[in-house]
C-alpha cells in the first residue's frame, strides 16, 4: 500500500559553494537548512489540514494521529508530511439517523443514504448488501489520502513553502550565524 505524502528536499552543489564560505557559514549552513525544513513542513501541515478540512467537511482536530511529520536532521535533508491510507467512517460526518436512512454531511454537502443505519452506539454507520438482514457493510466517507494529494490541498501546501523559503532559509542564516560568533 502506498502512502502519499508531500516531500521536501532540498539538494545544492555543496563542494562550489564551500569554497567561498568561512568556517562559520559552513557550520550555519546545515543547521539552517535543517531548522528551515522543519517549520516550512509544520506550516505546511497547517495549511494542508485547513485545506483538507474544507475538501472533506470535517473538523481539521479530527485529523491528530492521522497526518505526522517527518522531519530533517544533519544525515537527512529531508522533511515530509504524511498521511495515512484511512477513510473515515459516515458517523464522524454529522450523521443523524431518518426514516429514510442516514443523513451525513461528508465532502461538505448534505446527503441521505438510503436504508442505512446507525449502530455500535452511534459510531458507525452501516448499509445492508443483500435484502436480508445480514450481511452488512461499513460505509465511509472521503478518503484522507485521495483527498491528501488532490490538487486544492497539495498546491496549497506548496505555495506556502514556494512564499516561505527564501525569507526563512536567510533568517535562519542570521540566527545561526549570531549563535556561533
Amino acid at each position: 500500500m502506498i502512502q502519499p505524502f508531500l516531500n521536501l528536499d532540498i539538494q545544492s552543489n555543496i563542494k562550489q559553494v564551500s569554497k567561498t564560505l568561512t568556517r562559520f557559514q559552513k557550520q550555519a549552513i546545515p543547521k539552517a537548512t535543517v531548522s528551515t525544513l522543519n517549520q516550512l513542513a509544520k506550516e505546511a501541515n497547517t495549511v494542508g489540514k485547513r485545506e483538507l478540512s474544507k475538501a472533506m467537511g470535517f473538523p481539521a482536530k479530527n485529523f491528530k494521529g492521522s497526518i505526522s511529520l517527518i522531519k530533517a536532521n544533519k544525515n537527512s535533508l529531508t522533511s515530509a508530511i504524511k498521511a495515512r491510507n484511512r477513510a473515515f467512517n459516515l458517523a464522524r460526518f454529522n450523521a443523524k439517523q431518518t426514516k429514510k436512512g442516514v443523513r451525513a454531511k461528508a465532502w461538505g454537502a448534505p446527503k441521505v443514504y438510503k436504508g442505512a443505519f446507525i449502530a455500535k452506539a452511534g459510531k458507525t454507520v452501516f448499509a445492508r448488501t443483500s435484502d436480508k438482514r445480514l450481511p452488512i457493510k461499513a460505509l465511509s466517507g472521503p478518503s484522507l489520502s485521495k483527498e491528501f494529494i488532490n490538487a486544492t490541498v497539495n498546491g496549497a501546501m506548496k505555495r506556502k513553502i514556494n512564499d516561505r523559503f527564501v525569507p526563512l532559509f536567510v533568517k535562519n542564516i542570521n540566527f545561526h550565524l549570531s549563535r556561533l560568533r
